[in-house]
């Protein structure tokens, strides 16, 4: 009896009501106008935006077999990491689509995620180059603008992680 219930039209038309509402209802819920008021925070915006394109064209991909979803796919994902780290939540995303919605054999399933990947490895290469560079950067600017003598030691219980540390120098006075 329930499970008739469940399946009469009847139902269907009731659950899209209640979607819709629940929809509606964080939507409007206060605590999602952070992303869109502070004027900081629009790498969330443009991280979600690719992210969602990324699993539309990864999904149209693997079920129609479009041509173009593979590089679309990546190229997207590509645009949601370096918007925000936020973006790796798309590749997890993807992995989620494999593993339980592509009917697909196990290879073929593990062969479309490999681009991915790729393209994700290429952000983490960036990503750990990057903060070097900025690290470097900014002993660069302590040294020139205060007159710091900077000393780059690591964080306690950390290797990779560094802090800048600095005394003011004696010239002058």
């Amino acid at each position: 009896m329930i499970r008739s219930h469940i399946y009469s039209p009847g139902f269907a038309r009731g659950a899209t009501v209640a979607a819709g509402i629940a929809a509606l209802i964080f939507a409007v819920d206060d605590a999602h106008s952070m992303v869109l008021g502070w004027i900081a925070n629009r790498h969330a915006i443009l991280s979600t935006l690719f992210g969602v394109i990324a699993r539309i064209t990864h999904d149209r991909a693997r079920r129609d077999g479009w041509k173009p979803g593979a590089f679309l796919t990546s190229l997207a994902l590509l645009g949601a990491m370096f918007s925000g780290e936020s973006g790796l939540g798309a590749l997890a995303y993807l992995f989620a689509y494999a593993l339980f919605l592509d009917r697909a054999p196990l290879r073929s399933r593990v062969a479309a995620l490999l681009p991915h990947v790729g393209a994700a490895l290429v952000w983490f290469a960036a990503y750990k180059l990057g903060r070097r560079w900025t690290i470097r950067r900014s002993v660069w600017v302590v040294w020139e603008k205060t007159r710091f003598v900077p000393f780059v030691v690591p964080k306690v219980g950390e290797t990779s992680d560094l802090v800048v540390v600095s005394y003011q120098t004696a010239v002058g006075g």
